[in-house]
């Protein structure tokens, strides 16, 4: 069955969402030595032990991948023109992983997909990140939310209208090569913001992963 991405903020948003904690959950309850747990997902995307442990994200005597994962850990790819195709194809590992844990719940959806965030709908509510990451329940009220981060530990939940530019699009340079192919300063702190101007691709789910 086809997977149809829906608007968060969106009353079918909110029921992909609900799923999505729940499978988060179940992700969340497994090792990080697992490659589908939650933090194994995470630890793709950076992993430094020590921050992780002074974030009670791990215990210092939780194990940690082997030496022989570090080819696929901490590869998150920033301030170069990377940053776009490395991030669609983790995000479709990530769906495909929450996906199928999704459809092994109760009652699981076969076509879940990622709700998207559309903070360019003009409406100022929406620069604001989704209440599903910010409550400390579930929608039932009663459970605990996987999603939620105490206000100390997460990032923004408001974005700016002018953190939002395609200029960094146009430079092609590694910085992940010496000399005169290094991206420039200025294109570096503007790489981010440009992907965030394509809302149909820039999904909620990362922002509860740091």
């Amino acid at each position: 069955m086809p997977r149809v991405r829906v608007d968060a903020s969106s009353v079918a948003g909110g029921t992909m969402l609900n799923w999505y904690a729940q499978a988060v959950g179940k992700l969340m309850e497994k090792p990080l030595t697992d490659r589908t747990s939650w933090r194994y997902l995470g630890a793709i995307h950076g992993f430094v032990r020590d921050g992780w442990i002074a974030r009670d994200i791990i215990e210092d005597t939780d194990a940690v991948p082997p030496p022989g994962d570090n080819r696929v850990l901490k590869q998150c790819q920033h301030a170069t023109w990377y940053f776009l195709p490395w991030h669609r194809g983790y995000l479709h590992a990530f769906e495909s992983i929450i996906a199928a844990t999704v459809k092994a719940l109760p009652g699981g959806p076969d076509d879940w997909a990622l709700p998207y965030w559309n903070y360019l709908s003009g409406d100022p509510d929406d620069l604001e990140i989704p209440a599903a990451f910010t409550a400390p329940k579930m929608a039932n009220g009663v459970d605990d939310n996987p999603l939620y981060l105490p206000p100390d530990k997460r990032p923004h939940t408001d974005l700016d209208a002018n953190w939002i530019k395609l200029d960094a699009m146009a430079n092609g340079r590694f910085t992940s090569v010496p000399g005169p192919r290094a991206l420039a300063a200025e294109s570096r702190t503007s790489i981010i913001p440009a992907a965030r101007s394509a809302p149909s691709k820039i999904i909620p789910t990362t922002l509860s992963m740091y």
